[in-house]
């Protein structure tokens, strides 16, 4: 499970030291500082209905590994997660000329009516890349702009809908596999902890689950010989593990490496230059990624 939502303090901390840390990013490093303190307030201000799974249902999900729902079935508080895309435009009107141009084109195409906010949020939800697609040319915005303003407008609403489907997993219940118990996604980054165990992050609802740590979380290949990572001599925190069997990657941060608040969604933006230095080695991720910008 996730630690605490990290507070306004954790969140400038780990700006400020990331801040230090990677002289030019600035700008961006704000932009998501300013975007995770809105998320933040906006969390305290929206509400779901319970979610309620049957559960014969969850006898045979948890017999066959199979994850507790589809992203499909998360609920967005629309009225909510309207207010903090407009805040979170509103925020990228001083980032680089590519986000204010998308925010620009967000706000426009919702002001004058032709995309509406419910159609935007439902098409995130479904993952309908299709519907996704149509609207953001209809904006004349980036597809996969759109679609990180939209998810980070939606992401309140599925922090909340992580914690009530949470309380429907077994704490005693091991879960190896490379997908989230939670809504079946891949993860975005791991973490080692204190004592060296491995944790996945989920890239959509960031639920955090205990993995193998000397195994591919993506097709469970344990050997050796096509196992590797690597790393920068400047960055030691962080590692990227690759495997030659799937060709796929992940990143790794070492919360004992560190000593700034660790949050997974910043840290994941500010080492996408190792994603880059993997697409370029022929390895790929296990999700889109289009949540960080």
């Amino acid at each position: 499970m996730p630690p605490e939502t990290e507070s306004t303090a954790d969140i400038d901390r780990a700006i400020g030291a990331l801040r230090e840390q990677r002289p030019g990013w600035e700008e961006l490093l704000d932009f998501h500082g300013g975007m995770l303190r809105a998320q933040r307030r906006a969390l305290g201000r929206t509400r779901i209905a319970p979610l309620e799974l049957d559960v014969q249902m969850l006898a045979l999900k948890a017999r066959e590994a199979m994850p507790l729902v589809g992203i499909d079935q998360f609920v967005v508080n629309v009225p909510a997660a309207a207010a903090l895309l407009d805040e979170i435009c509103r925020l990228a009107t001083s980032g680089n000329p590519d986000l204010r141009a998308a925010a620009a084109g967000i706000q426009t195409a919702l002001s004058d009516g032709r995309v509406r906010a419910t159609e935007l949020f439902n098409a995130v939800v479904c993952d309908n890349g299709g519907t996704l697609s149509r609207l953001a040319r209809s904006m004349a915005v980036d597809d996969r702009a759109l679609s990180f303003f939209a998810y980070n407008s939606i992401k309140p609403s599925v922090e909340l809908c992580t914690r009530q489907l949470e309380d429907y997993l077994d704490p005693d219940q091991d879960w190896e596999n490379g997908y989230c118990p939670v809504c079946g996604t891949a993860p975005v980054i791991s973490i080692l902890g204190a004592s060296g165990e491995r944790q996945l992050v989920c890239g959509f609802c960031w639920h955090h689950w205990r993995t193998r740590r000397l195994a591919c979380p993506f097709c469970g290949n344990s050997d050796a010989k096509t196992l590797s990572y690597f790393f920068s001599d400047s960055e030691k925190e962080c590692r990227v593990y690759v495997c030659d069997a799937c060709r796929k990657y992940l990143k790794s941060v070492d919360s004992r490496e560190i000593r700034r608040p660790l949050i997974p969604e910043l840290e994941h933006m500010a080492t996408l230059h190792f994603d880059v230095k993997a697409l370029e080695m022929g390895y790929e991720s296990g999700i889109d990624l289009h949540l960080a910008i």
